[in-house]
């Protein structure tokens, strides 16, 4: 019983078949066989016939017999090597025509197949060259990959470092408080009127103070602040990730709660009084919501996203790295964001 190669029966459809005999009947059997395997065979009775389809076509497998009348397969082959010195090819010779093979294997051909065609051989060296050829077009798609994910990362790191620049170019521009201020106001107010406590919240000028020095000379460690607020943090993303069509007020309230908590925490350190007094009232507003009102949060809640990732690099650059050089550099755009959000869910 003939044993089918698994790899073959599974792969090899897609390739494609240029099959060159002179024997009629050898031809047609075997081509019998190959339909088998293979979607798209094209078949040539001699080597001229062959050739001529080559050049029309790409193929991914040669199958050829030696001699032919016009032109053989030793000429053929070299024809075809010189439009595509990497086209693989599998050459059916009888036993008497081994001096052929050096001349087949110096042209780089190295699949052969011994007349009469053992079929079990046949299909062990058509399964090798397939196998080759899938592995090799996996490759360069692979290849293809890497290269259109290497241009798209490129692109988006200019993009990046576009925005970037036009991003320290804006703040440039506004790099006194007052400049600030005056821009955070104008943002607020075009969502809906901001009475004289939150324009008072929005015009402080801060004494400038870096977060070294606020932490190295706080009188406690500000660490359990920073452990509690990041807790909130973690639950906070999960609880707006579960903003969805189908959300409650039970979610509503879960939001109001931890924005709340943040507020309260940072309530306990009396140089953000001001940024807890934005979050409570956040809390408070997102607390009030009515059924109605869902479908509106739901809406703005890659805003809160916004608050709440603003929030972790907030904590992050003062009580963890450290490194800014003023502790109330997000205090106005947080505090703004808070109201902007409350007029939006106010509707």
């Amino acid at each position: 019983m003939l044993v089918i190669p698994e790899f073959l029966k599974k792969h090899s459809k897609g390739l494609s078949i240029l099959y060159v005999e002179d024997d009629d009947s050898l031809r047609a059997s075997t081509a019998e066989l190959l339909k088998n395997f293979f979607n798209s065979i094209d078949i040539a009775e001699d080597g001229t016939v062959g050739l001529e389809k080559y050049k029309s076509k790409k193929y991914d497998l040669v199958i050829t017999d030696i001699r032919m009348p016009k032109m053989d397969g030793i000429r053929m082959s070299s024809e075809i090597r010189k439009i595509n010195k990497s086209q693989t090819v599998i050459v059916i010779s009888a036993h008497d025509e081994s001096d052929y093979l050096i001349t087949l294997l110096n042209m780089g051909v190295d699949k052969f197949v011994l007349k009469p065609i053992d079929l079990t051989m046949f299909l062990d060296v058509l399964e090798s060259a397939c196998k080759n050829l899938i592995y090799e077009k996996m490759l360069t798609e692979y290849q293809h990959k890497i290269e259109k994910a290497t241009f798209q990362l490129r692109r988006k790191t200019e993009e990046l470092e576009k925005k970037n620049e036009e991003l320290l170019n804006k703040i440039e521009q506004l790099k006194t408080e007052e400049n600030k201020t005056i821009a955070l106001i104008e943002a607020v107010t075009e969502e809906r009127k901001i009475s004289k406590e939150e324009i008072n919240l929005l015009s402080k000028v801060y004494e400038k103070v870096s977060a070294i020095e606020f932490v190295n000379s706080y009188p406690t460690d500000l660490m359990l602040q920073s452990d509690k607020l990041e807790a909130i943090e973690e639950k906070l993303d999960i609880g707006i990730n579960r903003l969805t069509d189908n959300c409650t007020l039970k979610d509503a309230k879960n939001i109001s709660g931890l924005f709340r908590l943040q507020g309260n925490i940072i309530d306990t350190i009396p140089e953000f009084s001001n940024l807890a007094y934005g979050l409570t009232n956040l809390a408070d507003t997102i607390e009030n919501l009515k059924d109605d009102d869902m479908k509106r949060l739901v809406m703005h809640k890659e805003v809160l996203f916004t608050i709440a990732e603003s929030m972790f690099k907030w904590r992050e650059a003062i009580f963890v790295k450290k490194d800014t050089q003023s502790i109330h550099y997000l205090d106005n755009a947080l505090i703004s964001d808070c109201i902007q959000v409350e007029a939006l869910l106010s509707g």
